[in-house]
Order: C-alpha cells, then sequence, then structure tokens
C-alpha cells in the first residue's frame, strides 16, 4: 500500500529558499512550482514518474516503491532548512536539484521545471498575494472594532460610576484617524481598500470563484458519501482516493537502504 500523506491537515504554503521560492502540492499528481517573484516554473508528475526519478538519481539506496515515494514526498514538501538546492537556467526553464540527508544517506532529485505562463502566475502567484493583502485589511478592520468596543465599554462603566483603581492597566482612548495615518506611513504601499467596484475588488472575487470551484471539485474527489442509517449519512474518504493520492508520510522513518558493497543489504532502519 502506497503512504498515505493526505491526513496532513498543513495548509500548502510557499518555502524560502534565499532566492526563489517553492511551493509542491500533493494530491492524485504532484505539482511542484518554483518562483523568483518575476517569473514562475512548475512541473507535474504523477506517482510512477516521481518513483522512477527517484530510483534513478539515487542509484545506490535501496527500497520499496513506497519507501523512494515518501522520501521524495518528504524531500519537495517539508521545510527546507536542511535542504540543499541549486536552480541552473536552461534557455526559459530551470533545471531544480534538491539533496537532503535521509537516516545518514544522501538522497536528492534532479527536476526540469518548465516556464508558466502569465496566466498561470497570475493565479498562482498575483491572486494569493492579493488574497493576502484583503487578509490584512480585514485583521485590521477587525482591530479597530476591537478597540473601539473597548472604549465604548469603559465609557459605559464611568457612566455609573466606576473607578479605575489600578493605573497600570489604564489604556489610552483609540483614536482612529491617528492610528490609520501610522499604519499608513508604516507602508511602502499604504493602506489598501477593496471596493466591489473597483479592479482589485473584480480581482478577489475572481479569486474567491477560482478557489470555490478547485474546493469543490476535490471534494468531489475525496469525499464519498456512504449510507450507513435510515435517515442518516457519514463521510469518509473513498477506497479509490485513499489507495491513489500521493500524501504526506505520517512517520519521517523511511526504510530505504544503502545498496551494499558486496551484495548484503545494509538496512538504515
Amino acid at each position: 500500500m502506497s503512504p498515505d500523506l493526505s491526513k496532513s491537515n498543513r495548509p500548502i504554503k510557499w518555502h524560502s529558499l534565499t532566492d526563489y521560492l517553492m511551493k509542491t502540492e500533493v494530491g492524485d499528481n504532484v505539482k511542484i512550482y518554483v518562483t523568483n517573484k518575476k517569473y514562475l516554473w512548475q512541473t507535474v508528475l504523477d506517482r510512477e514518474e516521481l518513483i522512477r526519478i527517484s530510483k534513478n538519481q539515487n542509484a545506490a539506496m535501496e527500497g520499496s516503491d513506497d519507501s523512494f515515494l515518501a522520501a521524495a514526498s518528504q524531500l519537495l514538501t517539508e521545510d527546507p532548512k536542511n535542504i540543499e538546492y541549486k536552480v541552473e537556467m536552461v534557455e526559459t526553464n530551470i533545471k531544480f536539484s534538491l539533496r537532503t540527508s535521509v537516516q545518514g544517506f544522501s538522497f536528492g532529485l534532479e527536476l526540469q521545471l518548465e516556464q508558466a505562463t502569465q496566466e498561470q502566475y497570475y493565479k498562482e502567484i498575483t491572486l494569493a498575494l492579493l488574497a493576502s493583502i484583503q487578509e490584512l485589511q480585514t485583521q485590521k478592520e477587525q482591530l479597530i472594532k476591537i478597540a473601539q468596543a473597548k472604549d465604548e465599554e469603559i465609557g459605559e462603566y464611568k457612566l455609573n460610576g466606576a473607578t479605575l483603581f489600578r493605573k497600570c492597566v489604564a489604556t489610552k482612548y483609540f483614536n482612529k484617524e491617528e492610528f490609520l495615518s501610522k499604519s499608513n506611513k508604516d507602508s511602502a504601499t499604504g493602506c489598501v481598500q477593496f471596493q466591489p467596484d473597483t479592479v482589485l475588488g473584480d480581482t478577489l472575487t475572481e479569486y474567491h470563484t477560482i478557489q470555490g470551484k478547485y474546493e469543490k471539485k476535490e471534494d468531489k474527489k475525496a469525499i464519498a458519501i456512504i449510507k450507513t442509517e435510515p435517515g442518516t449519512v457519514s463521510s469518509e474518504p473513498s477506497a479509490s482516493n485513499r489507495t491513489n493520492r500521493l500524501s504526506r508520510p505520517e512517520s519521517p522513518v523511511l526504510p530505504l537502504a544503502k545498496r551494499p558493497r558486496k551484495g548484503k543489504l545494509a538496512s538504515l532502519i
């Protein structure tokens, strides 16, 4: 049985590689993205391709297909603090190399990534950045509401004759205009406002539409509705998805072995 990596609930995020950013999406296929924030490169590998590449490029290692799959998936999805990487330009594409240590032995991958289209860059980079900006704007608005609610509550206590004896916990009255002015000065671009009738507003609407369609599509693949009792239903991953989907291994133990010189298998575990 192939390792079930789909149990990880960690969100997909971009990892920093000094001069580049890397993101890996693991599902029915493995999608690898690399960007220098100006261009985007990508490749898509299925399970068999990833296993074949892992075996061919790590000929000194022995193990089952699932062991190579788990090692490759871990290399591509883990935070690359202990990963050596190299990017080599090949015309408009790149040769992307990753290498790490698996239980004391060197394990690496060398992948060919093609330059993505402007539309793909827009979807993977631009829309994601706009969504992050919107989230920061929402958090700022929530912070303002909390600060204003604090002042209103304190004001009500004072009207009822309450006196604050613990001066160390006293707070200044929140000034929204002063807060926004300072916030805009601290930002290189100022505070970005999103209105429904603006280009940014339309872009974010498109972003949420794309995300919604993608999530619905993934849900249909991953969830099978199974009738259990009259009038009730329960949901669980379908058998086909449990066996076919690539995912993150639950355990870091990777039963790979280095090929012995005299034919005897030297286990790593």
